[in-house]
């Protein structure tokens, strides 16, 4: 991802998230996110809304749950992350086999 790009999504994701771009953890949260969105669907799309508020969504359970604990309905990650993360997988599977 380019430095444009990242800076951009960094101040959205921050705006979302309520905090200050220069915290470690959120830093840390973003790049463990990106990660996360791209190894689910095979690429980032900065341009798709549904993978921002994925990542965003994913950071936001990174950065408030910091134990190793999910104590909340013993969930690893929020219904809405998987079910838009397993849309974009399917997704991307039926443009792969279009090629």
């Amino acid at each position: 991802m380019d430095a444009d790009v990242r800076s951009q999504l960094l101040e959205e994701a921050s705006e979302y998230l309520k905090v200050e771009e220069d915290d470690v953890v959120f830093n840390l949260a973003f790049d463990a996110a990106c990660e996360t969105v791209a190894a689910a669907v095979g690429k980032f799309d900065e341009n798709s809304a549904r993978m921002k508020l994925a990542l965003f969504l994913i950071m936001q359970q990174l950065y408030d749950n910091r134990s190793i604990l999910e104590t909340k309905n013993n969930e690893k990650i929020s219904y809405i992350a998987r079910t838009i993360l397993l849309q974009l997988q399917l997704e991307n599977y039926s443009e792969d086999e279009d090629d």
